[in-house]
């Protein structure tokens, strides 16, 4: 009995000292207050609409750099530039399609045909987003595959211009 009362003696000695001695434990858990508070995931997430609108967006501006013949050139051009805004719509604007060109393809009867082999969201903010797009590609003159079709890989960015998405950036990954 005397030696359970000397450990309990020592134990409660024990947890007087440490507790006024300023060690702390290093197994307990502590709570850091945030700075900022994290934001409502309303406003940092799109709703699944505007993740789709945007994803079909990016699927149509890829699908229109990359499907064209030389009689649906033209139309692809001012489809790329009406799903465009910011930089790259005045890129696309102050860099219309070369007649030469134009006629070299049609002389030659080109060809390019592209397939969406898939389309994802990565990233987005309250009024911009980023999507992979991946396009299956062929390439052809006068109705002969020129080349091996490929796979190609790129990201879209995108951002709300007037309640409507717009691909602001778009980029072929390696």
């Amino acid at each position: 009995m005397r030696l359970r009362g000397l450990a309990t003696l020592a134990v409660a000695a024990a947890a007087v000292a440490l507790a006024g001695c300023g060690i702390s434990n290093p197994y307990a858990q502590t709570r850091t207050a945030r700075s900022t508070p994290a934001p409502p995931a309303a406003v940092a997430r799109l709703s699944r609409v505007d993740q789709r609108r945007a994803t079909r967006v990016a699927t149509a501006y890829g699908l229109a750099s990359a499907n064209w013949s030389a009689s649906t050139f033209h139309v692809a051009y001012r489809t790329m530039v009406a799903l465009s805004a910011g930089s790259l719509q005045a890129n696309l604007q102050a860099n219309p399609p070369d007649q030469d060109i134009v006629r070299s393809l049609v002389l030659q009867r080109e060809e390019h045909r592209a397939t969406l082999v898939a389309a994802a969201m990565t990233g987005s903010g309250r009024a911009t987003a980023t999507v992979i797009v991946v396009l299956r590609e062929q390439a052809s003159a006068a109705a002969i595959a020129t080349a091996a079709p490929t796979y190609n890989v790129y990201r879209a960015g995108l951002s709300l211009h007037g309640g409507a998405w717009r691909v602001t950036r778009w980029e072929a990954l390696p």
